[in-house]
């Protein structure tokens, strides 16, 4: 495996392998976030219950990168419904979701 390393999903799309999680992340989210997509993270790991979004999102807008050019991976919490909002957590608001960037 190397940074370039991708897995092939179930629609056919390819995901990278490599990638920043945001678990535990709480000192400058934000300028970590950009840091890490100016570096080439071809991947940013998060979950609606680790409160980063707002420090993912504004991270996101501020490295400039195009959004298409890295995946954004969520997880669907046991309390949330997967088939209401795709997309988003049922508690988030889309101006703190990273996917609102």
């Amino acid at each position: 495996m190397d940074r370039n390393s991708h897995i092939r999903l179930r629609t056919g799309s390819e995901m990278p392998v490599l990638g920043l999680g945001t678990w535990q992340l709480k000192n400058d989210t934000a300028g970590t976030i950009a840091a890490a997509l100016e570096a080439g993270y071809p991947m940013i790991d998060t979950s609606g219950d680790y409160g980063t979004q707002p420090g993912i999102g504004a991270g996101i807008r501020r490295s400039g990168v195009d959004r298409s050019g890295f995946y954004l991976v969520t997880k669907v919490e046991e309390t949330d419904d997967a088939t209401r909002r795709p997309g988003r957590t049922s508690t988030s608001s889309s101006s703190t979701t990273p996917t609102s960037c």
